[in-house]
């Protein structure tokens, strides 16, 4: 049942006299049959004593308890059966203190489908609170009090939203309430934890029914207001059906569908969040929402911000958002457009336009998706036959236009950026003499003028 280092660990720590359990989501995965990917062990051995049965080991968290086990490049870390004591700040408690029995250890714990422990040499399953049940129930509850354990960290009522998110599970009616009445407790988490914990929803097979969880308890309310209020903003046009908030959703599950990386996942909730901003609604009770690409990029870009996305994930997301909408029939457009964007974007961009194409109303979606299609094949067309010029790719540069007679700096700036317009416009045009003669010819006409 697990991995022969594992066993290892459990041998060393039994035959010196003390317990060894695997804890955590490695019992959770073998009770529904999946392949963990870690294994965490408690064991009643104090960090001391476990130190001295293992040839190498690091203090990973000893303060709590916790020492890794190095076997060559894996490692497997061990922690002493614990209790906790307040949690001050709602996130670390402000002392642990050593416990005798897996059971007292099991108890601190989050949820009931995550405070179970196995024998990894006799396959024996404690499950003091009814986990294994819950787990085929397909049941998120508390590991007793809902509240105890939402004040002890906030973070456990995400984590709630979220393995829903993973399994598809019913959150339990006393758990599911704590989370409604104490929603407001997220407002002191650490952005960079619920920016982790986003990440893991949205990656959920069931990433909807976990954010959608998030919006009907206030969670959601509480890490962005403009989220939130999108899903009581309608779209009464004839192409959608749902209002903004569920089409993002579906526009998500498209997108996992079709393989979309996390990058177009956060875009393809994120597409729409300008919408309610510039939504207008016209005399006859219809609306339309004038420029809501730009709206959302924008909101988009503060929200991404505000969660500590790097750099580089907040610019390819909010230029997923921000083009979300754009084709061109034009092939020349096309051609500036391919220009303008590495191939990873415009794969990312293909795949989330489809996927918000496919979420319109059904007498609608062949008609979009045929659009964004259309776009596709002329962006690959273009790809293909090298057709987007890029500034670097003209046949001659800044040193040919200088020999030619050409200023340094703005001057041979603007030269390049004409003759680059010039080959867009048509690609025949990229030729080393060519470009040298436009520019001479250029250069020629400018000293006319100024004489």
């Amino acid at each position: 049942m697990f991995p022969q280092n594992v066993i290892k660990i459990a041998k060393t720590l039994k035959n010196a006299g003390f317990d060894a359990y695997v804890v955590g989501g490695a019992v959770r995965d073998t009770v529904l049959c999946k392949l963990p990917h870690d294994y965490d062990i408690a064991t009643n051995a104090t960090p001391a004593q476990v130190k001295e049965l293992f040839d190498r080991t690091i203090d990973t968290g000893i303060e709590h308890g916790t020492v890794t086990a190095m076997f060559g490049k894996e490692g497997y870390e061990i922690t002493t059966y614990r209790c906790d004591g307040k949690y001050s700040d709602g996130r670390h408690p402000d002392s642990v203190s050593f416990v005798d029995t897996i059971e007292d250890d099991l108890s601190r714990r989050d949820f009931t489908m995550n405070a179970m422990a196995i024998d990894p040499v006799t396959e024996e399953l404690v499950d003091p609170f009814g986990g294994e049940t819950d787990l085929h129930m397909g049941v998120i509850r508390t590991v007793g009090n809902a509240e105890d354990r939402f004040k002890e960290d906030a973070l456990r009522m995400m984590r709630a939203a979220r393995f829903k998110a993973q399994f598809g599970f019913t959150i339990e009616h006393r758990t599911y309430d704590a989370m409604t009445d104490m929603h407001g407790l997220i407002s002191g988490l650490s952005k960079e934890r619920i920016h982790e914990e986003l990440n893991k929803t949205l990656q959920g097979r069931f990433a909807d029914i976990g954010i959608k969880a998030m919006e009907l308890t206030g969670i959601l309310r509480e890490i962005s207001p403009e989220l939130s209020e999108m899903f009581y903003c309608g779209q009464e046009t004839p192409w959608h059906y749902e209002n903004v908030g569920s089409h993002s959703l579906s526009v998500l599950m498209n997108a996992k569908e079709k393989g979309g990386s996390l990058n177009v996942l956060w875009a393809a909730l994120l597409h729409d969040m300008g919408k309610p901003e510039a939504k207008v609604i016209k005399e006859d009770g219809s609306c339309h929402f004038h420029n809501h690409a730009a709206h959302s990029g924008k909101l988009a870009y503060n929200l991404l911000r505000e969660l500590k996305f790097s750099n580089a994930e907040i610019d390819r997301i909010v230029k997923l958002v921000e083009y979300h909408d754009t084709v061109y029939a034009d092939i020349k457009d096309v051609r500036t457009f391919v220009a303008a964007h590495d191939k990873d974007f415009l794969d990312e961009l293909y795949i989330l336009q489809l996927a918000d194409a496919m979420a319109h109303t059904p007498r609608y979606a062949e008609e979009a998706v045929a659009e964004k299609e259309a776009f596709r094949k002329d962006i690959l067309t273009v790809i293909r036959d090298k057709t987007a010029i890029r500034i670097k790719d003209l046949k001659i540069d800044g040193s040919d236009l200088k020999e030619l007679g050409y200023e340094e700096g703005i001057e041979i700036g603007l030269e390049l950026e004409k003759l680059w317009k010039l080959c867009i416009e048509d690609p025949s045009l990229n030729d080393e003499k060519t470009l040298y003669d436009l520019a001479e010819k250029d250069l020629k006409d400018e000293e006319r003028d100024e004489r």
